[in-house]
């Protein structure tokens, strides 16, 4: 068998690093800052340099270097300004003999006393033309300062984060040229920069608007690649055969585990013991790669080594004649191309259904994995939620696939068709199919236990023929599983085109956006869906002005089988925020941005007991406990609540929550 040639790609043999973001601090626009000051060397006739750093930074070997430059720069000043250190003779005389025995003229020397303003520390930049930085303890704030007001920081690069981190700020706002690599080089760069009063005007010019442009004033993407990397370390340590054990649950009679680190096998081990899996689940002990090797690797703290080996020298073992793969998932943090690479053979024999991540660390999208898998003859798919089947996704969709697309799936032709059969996956793609439309599918809406409890009478014979009708009796149909699989998907299509037709007929009707959100998250649009739901919030604040005069399903997919417990109105709209909030990020617990606002829900009664699981875990994410009411959700055991006896637990033992009692409610932490 001829095996297809496949671009190289670079094997580690090293722990994985974890480089979160470009640079490691943001600094904040100060408020007090004065405007930019002209140049000070045009009007004085020589150069300022200058440090404002912490006198404890001040070393001998700087010192030694500002000698040189001051040496090399005839006529030139050097201010140097302390928040301490320097505000009494005492001081002053030792910073003055320090600098005397490392060479400098002390009356070429200015020193500046801590201000008790900030409007007045800022202002003091505008007496220097080049700022130059200590070592080996770099400063931070003070060049973030500096640069704000316009002043140009030469700094010297060392070989850890105290003594590089003047050359991350430098680089994060494109001025590598004023990084020196050598002592010497940061002589040179400061005494070049002196002799250029045109380039110093330039700088100063444009120093804020560089800064601005910068990763160091964006927190947000800084802060969001943070989360992302905890994200990802935790993930790494934490799951322990997640998807073997749900796969075992659902009746796989063989399923082969990979794990080649101890730790994560033994609590993965101790899963098995406690579900009673240990016919169904083999772990191996190591992990797959490209070539068969063995690296030397931390785990939290401790040295192991682990061993790799491909998937094509194992496969013969594990896999006895006459059996097949069902599936397989990739799920290796950025090694599915070396697994692959590894399995060659394997992934051309067999004809699993492959599911794989499509995202990792970055959040960009894999083109190299997915152009891999259609080399080898797998065509790609993406998962229809509100039909529950793989539609395929062409190469000129990948671009355009939605930012919350994490995985996608694989296989060859005769999985295909045999999933097809199944109603699994449609493979003559046709969304555009118009499919007459059917009075008797509103059966499916008025059928969902959420609506049937209390269905209002006027549903019953609510005219389906507007835009609006149109687009919930399609949605209706592509609930009707006597349909096949590609007239459920055309449908889901023909109800997002007509809520659309709605929407440009100027139909204002909250009903409209809480059916497209529906729609959006079934299509697997769920980006598109959070847009929709976050400006629904923002126009209907308030849960009992939700209207009822047009029928509706909960525009969050979790609400189906909820029956309200006040009224259908309260619930539809829980129903949109509860969707925000679980749905807004990949994982609102790994990867928060601000704490969300639980006061809304916890006072709308429909709210669910996941609501209240996800606040005590907010709450415990920024070491807060939350308080809850002995009659609270999350200690009744329910369908939707099945671990209720831990909650009782822990909120008995005080952790993660607390109970409270009536007369102690505070509207803050206490629900």
């Amino acid at each position: 068998m001829k095996l297809p040639t496949l671009p190289a790609i670079a094997s580690s043999t090293t722990p994985r690093p974890w480089c979160a973001c470009p640079i490691l601090s943001c600094a904040i626009r100060p408020k007090e800052a004065p405007d930019v000051a002209q140049t000070p060397c045009l009007a004085a006739g020589y150069v300022t340099f200058g440090s404002f750093n912490t006198r404890v930074k001040i070393s001998d070997e700087t010192l030694a270097l500002w000698s040189q430059i001051l040496q090399q720069v005839p006529n030139s000043r050097l201010v140097v300004k302390s928040v301490s250190g320097v505000s009494d003779d005492h001081g002053q005389n030792s910073l003055l003999e320090q600098m005397r025995q490392s060479g400098i003229d002390t009356d070429r020397v200015v020193l500046l006393p801590p201000y008790a303003a900030i409007e007045d520390h800022l202002a003091a930049y505008h007496r220097l033309d080049i700022a130059l930085d200590t070592l080996p303890y770099c400063g931070t704030t003070t060049t973030c300062e500096a640069l704000w007001m316009g002043v140009p920081v030469v700094t010297l690069r060392g070989d850890r984060h105290a003594s590089r981190v003047g050359a991350s700020l430098l680089t994060s706002v494109g001025l590598d040229e004023l990084i020196g690599e050598t002592p010497d080089e940061y002589v040179r760069i400061a005494a070049n920069l002196a002799q250029d009063p045109n380039r110093l005007t330039r700088l100063r010019a444009s120093m804020r608007q560089k800064m601005s442009a910068s990763a160091l004033l964006d927190a947000a993407t800084s802060t969001r690649n943070v989360e992302r990397a905890l994200r990802q370390m935790w993930i790494s340590f934490a799951s322990h055969g997640v998807y073997s054990l749900a796969l075992a649950a659902a009746g796989a009679a063989k399923i082969w585990a990979f794990e080649p680190a101890t730790e994560p096998r033994l609590k993965f081990r101790d899963s098995l013991a406690r579900n009673d899996y240990y016919k169904q689940i083999e772990i191996l002990q190591f992990g797959l790669a490209e070539s068969s090797k063995s690296v030397q690797t931390t785990q939290r703290g401790r040295e192991e080594l682990v061993h790799f080996m491909t998937l094509d020298s194992i496969a013969n073992d594990i896999v006895t004649s006459g059996v097949c793969i069902d599936f397989v998932k990739l799920d290796a943090e950025g090694g599915e191309v070396a697994i692959l690479r590894g399995g060659l053979r394997f992934f051309l024999e067999q004809s699993p259904l492959v599911m794989f991540e499509c995202r990792h660390g970055s959040g960009a999208f894999d083109n190299e994995l997915v152009s891999i898998f259609r080399a080898m003859g797998y065509g790609i798919y993406r998962l229809i939620p509100g039909i529950s089947a793989l539609v395929s996704v062409l190469p000129e969709q990948e671009t355009s696939l939605d930012e919350f697309t994490l995985n996608l799936y694989a296989c060859k032709s005769e999985q295909a068709m045999l999933l097809g059969s199944r109603g699994l996956l449609i493979a003559d793609l046709n969304d555009r199919e118009i499919v007459p439309l059917q009075q008797a599918w509103s059966v499916e809406l008025f059928s969902i236990p959420a609506i049937a409890a209390t269905l209002p009478p006027a549903w019953t014979s609510y005219d389906f023929s507007s835009s609006y009708g149109c687009a919930l009796l399609a949605w209706c149909g592509s609930k009707c599983s006597l349909l096949g699989a590609a007239v459920r998907y055309a449908l889901l299509g023909q109800a997002l085109q007509q809520v659309q037709v709605a929407v440009e007929s100027d139909d204002n009707h909250p009903a409209v956006a809480a059916l497209a959100i529906r729609l959006c998250a079934d299509y697997g649009l769920r980006g598109q869906a959070l847009g929709i739901a976050s400006a629904f919030l923002e126009q209907m604040p308030v849960a009992d002005e939700f209207p009822l005069d047009r029928p509706l399903p909960p525009s969050y997919a979790a609400f189906d089988a909820r029956v309200p417990l006040v009224s259908l109105a309260k619930l539809l709209y829980q129903s949109v925020l509860e969707f925000v909030l679980d749905r807004r990020q990949h994982s609102l617990f790994f990867t928060p941005t601000a704490m969300p606002n639980f006061d809304e829900g916890f006072v709308n009664p429909e709210h669910s007991a996941r609501f209240e699981r996800t606040a005590v875990l907010c709450f415990a994410r920024v070491d807060q406990r939350l308080s809850l009411k002995a009659g609270a959700k999350i200690f009744s055991a329910t369908q939707d609540n099945q671990n209720a006896q831990i909650w009782r637990r822990l909120a008995a033992e005080g952790k993660l929550l607390t109970v409270s009692a009536p007369a102690e409610r505070s509207p803050q932490t206490i629900y």
